[in-house]
């Protein structure tokens, strides 16, 4: 789900993204020769943008409603709201369009698209397959009253949402308004707030001192869960079903937006 390079962490999906273009913009330029290697380079670029473009304009138009009350959210992709299938058809009706007239870079534009579309999409069911589908039996202590449980014991027939956070953390702060609002506004679901490696006191005292409404806070003393579900950067956020099986899980700030569309998927299944 996530990778580290020294003290920085970053989410592996977007990166693959870049490296599957990178790999395909680097071999059109090779096969189509010196004399049409820029047209190549331009034509591969064009074409990463129409399927971004067209994967984005799906998502919100399958989501449309969720943007009526902030029509400016469409541009924060930070929601993470993008239609993968339709970006790889935009790019296949993008080529077609453009190589019409294009003959003698046609078979290495091609070539090069294909071995980029399959290499990203051969990443991303890897990097799904290493996500712990169930679950983790972590050991946590209730900020409340000291309890110990296994994070998985917390399941009680409702769908999850698990996240993980820190005072430190920026983007953790940025979102966990938004993440209060939700616990308050959906009863069916729990929300489990797992602090990662601070002490008690200094976690109560710092959500006095937000103001936020939090229920079912807990203490990871050892930073373990991000460990045990394969994240190495805060915030993350983990949904479960209501037999403890992951259904998604997000790195990074989660906008007011793109936490009320992936609960609509916990509510419809």
């Amino acid at each position: 789900m996530s990778f580290s390079i020294g003290p920085i962490a970053f989410p592996f999906q977007p990166f693959w993204l870049l490296l599957s273009y990178w790999l395909a913009i680097w071999l059109a330029a090779k096969w189509a020769g010196p004399e049409r290697a820029q047209a190549a380079k331009d034509l591969a670029q064009s074409t990463l943008w129409a399927g971004l473009i067209a994967s984005r304009f799906v998502y919100l138009a399958l989501h449309a409603t969720l943007y009526v009350d902030n029509p400016w959210a469409v541009i924060d992709i930070r929601d993470g709201g993008w239609h993968a299938p339709s970006g790889v058809v935009a790019m296949v009706v993008w080529l077609v369009w453009r190589l019409r007239h294009q003959m003698e870079i046609r078979q290495s534009m091609w070539r090069a698209t294909a071995v980029g579309v399959a290499v990203w999409w051969a990443g991303s069911i890897w990097a799904d397959q290493q996500m712990v589908a169930d679950m983790p039996a972590v050991p946590l202590t209730e900020l409340q009253q000291g309890q110990t449980q296994a994070l998985n014991s917390l399941l009680d027939g409702r769908p999850v949402v698990v996240n993980l956070w820190a005072t430190w953390c920026g983007p953790c702060r940025y979102e966990m308004p938004a993440l209060s609002q939700a616990q308050q506004d959906n009863p069916h679901i729990r929300f489990v707030f797992v602090n990662q490696g601070e002490a008690g006191d200094h976690v109560q005292n710092f959500i006095t001192q937000q103001g936020w409404r939090l229920n079912d806070v807990w203490l990871d003393a050892k930073a373990q869960t991000g460990q045990a579900v394969g994240s190495k950067s805060l915030p993350t956020t983990l949904f479960y079903d209501a037999q403890g099986r992951l259904i998604k899980a997000h790195m990074g700030v989660l906008t007011p937006i793109a936490i009320r569309a992936q609960l609509s998927h916990m509510n419809h299944p």
